[in-house]
């Protein structure tokens, strides 16, 4: 896979392309190892806050230009999302109200006050850059952020998003150990009141963690242990702001998945006591299952003015 200009011609029946971007994106299939995808580095660019890839060497090809980057794509990045790609942000104009009305809401958390917002907007609006610029303007150090968000390939599989919270939540890398991953969860899960005995080992499977034999088998029913998973869950997020207030965003709830929508269903509408701010995008269409609630924030983002607008692209050339 490949990422660049290309010149199209088509006589109503075919289509085809020219260009050394495409000869680049047939090479780069060829090297790729069997059943597997081989990305360009113009791709890993863009992609490589979304994915887990490795190096591949370099792909020669004819022309001057330098040999292109190439990367084996091995997964997608459970811990990361859309919003955290590499990415030059664009000037941020002409949401300076939003910015600060966000701000405003954050001043309360500190206060003590749990605060939901939800950012929502039509594609492309700047949802995500107005979020990057709230978070820019938080001290350093002084309050945790955990981030997650939809995804479209990943609508329909249970707790994905949920997976993304818990993995950078709990600090893990990827050189620990499932011994010391379970370690860092039972640290975590010991903060709350929760029955560690039931908690551990719920959200630990939900992890993957292998559970010792000194845990004992749980005796629920499917909805018991997806209840309870969820308070646990929902227990641990709250907990996580007692000595820090947090900051957790999630992106895309359009495409996020039913499981993790029940979680941050609970948090929104049991979060006003907690130092938790639990910052939201989504497109228009989207509607959330909770009711609207005194804590409750929802900003829908509007075309830039004119003035605004110039001002976007003058920056983005410059």
């Amino acid at each position: 896979m490949n990422a660049g200009l290309v010149v199209v011609a088509s006589d109503g029946a075919e289509v085809e392309m020219f260009g050394e971007a495409p000869e680049i994106a047939l090479r780069a299939q060829d090297a790729a190892p069997l059943g597997g995808l081989a990305v360009t580095g113009a791709v890993h660019d863009v992609i490589s806050g979304i994915v887990v890839a490795v190096p591949l060497g370099t792909l020669a090809h004819d022309g001057g230009s330098a040999p292109a980057r190439l990367y084996r794509v091995i997964s997608a990045d459970q811990a990361r999302g859309r919003g955290f790609a590499p990415r030059e942000a664009t000037p941020f104009v002409g949401r300076e109200d939003e910015a600060r009305l966000l701000a405003d809401r954050w001043a309360r958390v500190l206060e003590g006050e749990g605060r939901f917002a939800l950012v929502a907007g039509e594609p492309g609006i700047g949802k995500t850059r107005l979020v990057q610029e709230f978070k820019a303007g938080l001290p350093a150090d002084e309050q945790r952020v955990i981030e997650c968000g939809g995804a479209m390939l990943f609508a329909t599989t249970p707790f994905h998003a949920v997976i993304q919270i818990l993995r950078q939540g709990l600090g893990w890398s990827e050189a620990d150990t499932p011994a010391e991953r379970l370690a860092a969860l039972e640290q975590a899960l010991g903060l709350t009141d929760l029955n560690l005995d039931e908690a551990v080992p719920l959200v630990g499977e939900l992890l993957d963690l292998p559970i010792p034999t000194t845990y004992a088998a749980l005796s629920l029913t499917p909805d018991q242990r997806r209840q309870r998973l969820l308070a646990s869950l929902a227990a641990w997020v709250f907990a996580a702001a007692r000595d820090k207030p947090l900051l957790l965003v999630a992106e895309d709830l359009h495409w996020i998945d039913p499981s993790s929508l029940e979680l941050l269903q609970t948090l929104v509408e049991q979060g006003a006591t907690s130092r938790v701010m639990l910052l939201c995008t989504a497109r228009l269409e989207f509607r959330g299952p909770w009711r609207t609630r005194s804590h409750h924030t929802q900003l829908v983002l509007a075309g830039l003015a004119a003035r605004p607008m110039q001002d976007l692209v003058a920056g983005l050339v410059d």
